[in-house]
């Protein structure tokens, strides 16, 4: 969320501090303005590898007729 709040900025509450944060989260369209591009995931991939949660595309169903995946 640190990477998304300079995009965001203007349209979410300032985050507070740690004696006083503000926790109000965003909406789904906020969500969507993200530019993904310029957010680095690499730390939150990291934990995820770490902790054995890191899907894998043999852990889904991608044969549904009719849908593409685009990756």
């Amino acid at each position: 969320m640190e990477q998304a709040k300079p995009q965001l900025e203007g349209t979410v509450s300032a985050f507070g501090s740690a004696s006083d944060p503000n926790c109000e989260g965003i909406t789904l369209q906020q969500l969507a303005d993200i530019d993904w591009d310029q957010i680095d995931l690499t730390e939150w991939l990291a934990m995820l590898a770490t902790t054995d949660n890191l899907p894998s595309v043999e852990d889904y169903d991608l044969s549904m007729d009719g849908l593409v995946l685009i990756i």
